[in-house]
């Protein structure tokens, strides 16, 4: 089943604005889908669960789009790559072009030789090698780019990878820290054409309801006795006769959906109709359908049908059986 929820979401990227489930990060760092969390109903569980579970009937796609690192000390994700010193660690490294001493290969630090007696034009700007433990001229001197450390002022040619924390300020190697992709989840083009049909299976609903003079709701909720709410795909009502029926459109329905589709009819005193379009589920499923007397029909090529009797009751004993079988030309008995 497709609740009203995860629907209203699904149906997002066909509005031609979005095509995709973009995953944005929110102040805490952590990934977020906002679009699917303003449809989805609080039963409908976690955004990521509805995701997933839509990628694996091939509904939706997944495609990684960034990776978010999370910190081994605080749990936080953000955590930023940094240069690191191999001396003592500190992530307080950075790429500067020096002067290097060609005899020794080391970068040397600047040293002015000035005396009373000379003038700026005649001073000999020398550089010390603490290796080499001399001056050296600068006609002698190499220009590189080296990492320098500023902790502990060390220079080095290749620096380690870290990661810091911006939070706790803890560094880490990648290797410590866990890995965590963003996913983007486009719409596939089965799962446009599987939207389409389930948004279609509501309409005949609807018409056949109308038709009968019905006023009609789809993607609604139920108000329950203990003040909740519990979420439909078509709710219509017959004030005249006060009369009304809740229907739920399914693929190969769980039993737990069905029992659900049964607590909303019993708590408005309801006819509880149930579309199918692939199969009538578990044996379970056809007891509680006998049980609870619920109409069963499918839908075929833009009609509905009652070929789908999966009990003796199932549409004979209620009264929208009974006027459900004149709209259907392939019912059989």
């Amino acid at each position: 089943m497709v609740s009203p929820g995860k629907l209203r979401a699904l149906s997002t990227l066909t509005d031609g604005e979005h095509n995709a489930f973009e995953p944005p990060v929110d102040e805490t760092g952590e990934i977020t889908y906002p679009r699917v969390e303003q449809a989805l109903d609080k039963q409908d569980g976690e955004p990521v669960d509805f995701l997933e579970t839509m990628t694996d009937r091939g509904i939706l796609a997944s495609e990684v789009k960034y990776k978010l690192y999370r910190c081994p000390d605080c749990s936080r994700t953000g955590m930023r790559y940094s240069t690191g010193c191999p001396n003592c660690e500190s992530v307080r490294t950075t790429q500067e072009s020096t002067a290097v001493h060609p005899s020794c290969d080391t970068p040397l630090e600047q040293k002015t030789a000035t005396t009373a007696e000379t003038t700026p034009e005649e001073t000999d700007e020398k550089l010390y090698c603490s290796d080499c433990a001399e001056d050296v001229s600068a006609t002698e001197l190499e220009n590189d780019r080296r990492y320098r450390c500023h902790d502990c002022t060390e220079w080095f040619d290749s620096p380690t990878h870290r990661l810091w924390c911006p939070d706790c300020e803890q560094v880490s190697p990648p290797a410590e820290v866990h890995e965590e992709p963003a996913y983007r989840y486009p719409l596939t083009t089965f799962g446009n054409q599987w939207i389409a049909t389930q948004v279609e299976r509501r309409q005949l609903l609807v018409a056949a309801f109308e038709e009968r003079g019905y006023e009609t709701s789809v993607e609604t909720t139920i108000p329950t006795s203990a003040g909740g709410e519990l979420p439909v795909h078509v709710y219509a009502v017959d004030e005249l006769f006060d009369y009304r029926i809740v229907a739920g459109v399914h693929d190969s329905p769980p039993i737990e959906d069905v029992q659900r589709l049964v607590e909303a009819a019993r708590e408005v005193d309801a006819q509880p109709i149930l579309l199918l379009s692939d199969d009538a589920g578990d044996d379970r499923v056809a007891e509680l359908v006998d049980r609870e007397e619920i109409t069963v029909v499918a839908a075929s090529d833009g009609t509905l049908s009652g070929e789908f009797e999966m009990s003796s009751r199932s549409r004979a004993s209620n009264l929208v059986g009974g006027w459900f079988d004149s709209l259907f030309s392939t019912a059989k008995r």
